[in-house]
């Protein structure tokens, strides 16, 4: 860009332009609007798509910083030293040392707050809307997500479990009457799309992007990689997992499965009265429960490992396999500790 050019931006950003300037800049907003589909002649056409199971779910990570364990390394170590010494430790420590003290941060066994220093952005889309509710739930994020208040919904697609394929042409059926509803409310006159998501379902499909400090990422995963979750839910976590680890192999080998963490099954007899109160479903076999199950009221966990894997297109690590990844992350990752 011409320097010219980036001045006219500041100038209309701060509503400085010139009235001649005014006349010419209408051409760059709408080019704007074209690509953010806000004007009106861009709102979507009907389309009543219907996808089962987890394979069109797409996960991007699309900002991360330069280097997370140097980050870690200097916040963990700050609390100690005295004037002089305090200020390079990083340069003093040999490259064991430095793989040393992140690993004692990233395994929690240092003050937490220095994971929170490394912040990573997610682009997420083809979850279904109760997926997305139970993933926003985890508060230390940020999150810009469509919206239903102010945008048409008219192709909107829906997301259906595999376990529901049999029940595929009452689906068809109830969909098309849902969109036909929604349709005609939407075309019936102005402020109608605020009052037409009502009718929406929880599972139409959605799209969102997703900030996260590494500490809210361990934390997220940890309770929604485990198998007993939803299985779009459970999906999009290990998506999650699978790009940080294509990025920061160390990272991921320490975003685990709560279960895991634990080494027992936390999803039966979590507490004294959870077969009272929870534990609707049978765990997911990850780890053994030693315990009679007759009291679940569905036979099978939400989601399945195997044909998890088969639609993710990737393996999904075991409970006894995370020492060994450790091991392999470090010698992939060990460039940003010699630097």
């Amino acid at each position: 860009m011409r320097e010219d050019e980036i001045r006219e931006i500041v100038d209309l950003v701060s509503g400085k332009l010139s009235e001649e300037m005014k006349a010419s800049w209408p051409k760059y907003i709408d080019n704007l609007r074209e690509v953010m589909c806000t004007l009106p002649e861009r709102q979507g056409q009907r389309e009543d798509k219907i996808y089962y199971g987890t394979r069109h779910i797409k996960v991007e990570l699309v900002d991360y910083p330069e280097n997370p364990y140097r980050a870690i390394y200097d916040m963990v170590t700050s609390t100690w030293g005295n004037r002089k010494e305090w200020w390079d430790k990083w340069g003093k420590t040999t490259v064991k040392g430095r793989v040393l003290v992140v690993l004692s941060a990233l395994s929690r066994q240092t003050l937490p707050q220095c994971l929170e220093c490394a912040s990573f952005t997610f682009k997420i889309q083809g979850l279904s809307r109760a997926a997305y509710d139970q993933l926003a739930r985890h508060r230390h994020a940020g999150i810009g997500s469509v919206g239903s208040r102010d945008n048409n919904h008219l192709d909107a697609a829906l997301i259906v479990p595999n376990t529901l394929k049999k029940f595929s042409e009452d689906i068809e059926k109830w969909w098309k009457i849902t969109k036909d509803l929604y349709e005609k409310i939407v075309t019936s006159g102005q402020n109608t799309w605020q009052c037409a998501r009502f009718i929406l379902p929880h599972g139409m499909e959605w799209r969102f992007t997703w900030c996260l400090n590494y500490r809210g990422l361990q934390d997220m995963m940890a309770q929604r990689l485990p198998f007993h979750e939803q299985f779009d839910t459970v999906a999009t976590a290990w998506l999650m997992w699978k790009r940080l680890h294509e990025k920061f192999p160390l990272l991921a080998a320490f975003c685990r499965p709560v279960c895991d963490w634990a080494r027992k099954c936390v999803y039966s007899k979590a507490y004294s009265m959870s077969e009272l109160f929870s534990c609707l479903f049978k765990p997911c076999g990850r780890w053994p429960t030693g315990g009679d199950y007759t009291y679940a009221e569905f036979n099978e966990a939400c989601t399945h490992i195997t044909e998890l894997e088969r639609e993710l297109g990737f393996h999904i690590p075991r409970p006894h396999e995370w020492d060994d990844i450790v091991v392999e992350a470090i010698k992939k990752d060990l460039k940003y500790f010699e630097e």
